[in-house]
């Protein structure tokens, strides 16, 4: 392990144990998770960080005092159980989804993201609601344009997935080796 990853595991175990006022507060909980979660992205050992930035961000969520992030830490825990084990945390990635939607929604994220998980799930039909409400939110998105695509070529209406894998294509000309994998599928 890396020196730099060393100590920033020391700084984090020596503040998670803090009882100092601040390191209870929902904006310390909040960057901590976040810390923790992109961790998560860097390490070999992910569960470990995963299951710190959930708890983390279950307790901003507990602190009730702070709802600046709310939607951003539901949408950030349905993430983080994805990718942990989408098949045994189904119940707790679309709760902290549908948690997300309640607290803000105007964010296209949550619905691509939720789109993106109805792909996994293979509930195409669902993830072509969330991609074209994430599209009315924010039209630049690419990958927005790529799952609404890929999902309508497995429901086998090809005209309107080649529409939005143009769509994506015109936003993204890099995107044309990636379409091609889709096509091939």
């Amino acid at each position: 392990m890396k020196l730099n990853h060393m100590i920033i595991i020391i700084i984090m175990i020596f503040f998670s144990s803090c009882t100092i006022s601040y390191y209870q507060s929902p904006v310390y909980l909040y960057r901590t998770g976040t810390i923790y979660e992109k961790l998560y992205w860097r390490n070999e050992s992910k569960q470990i960080w995963a299951v710190l930035a959930i708890d983390n961000y279950n307790a901003y969520l507990q602190s009730n005092k702070y709802k600046k992030y709310r939607y951003k830490v539901y949408q950030n825990i349905a993430c983080l159980y994805y990718h942990l084990n989408p098949e045994k945390n189904r119940r707790v990635i679309v709760e902290n989804i549908s948690n997300s939607i309640k607290e803000n929604t105007e964010n296209p994220d949550i619905y691509r993201l939720y789109g993106n998980i109805n792909l996994y799930y293979e509930d195409y039909a669902a993830s072509t609601n969330y991609f074209q409400k994430s599209i009315l939110l924010d039209p630049s998105s690419e990958w927005t344009y790529l799952g609404l695509g890929y999902a309508y070529y497995q429901l086998g209406k090809t005209k309107f997935a080649l529409l939005y894998y143009n769509k994506a294509k015109i936003i993204n000309p890099q995107l044309k080796e990636t379409i091609e994998e889709y096509r091939q599928d």
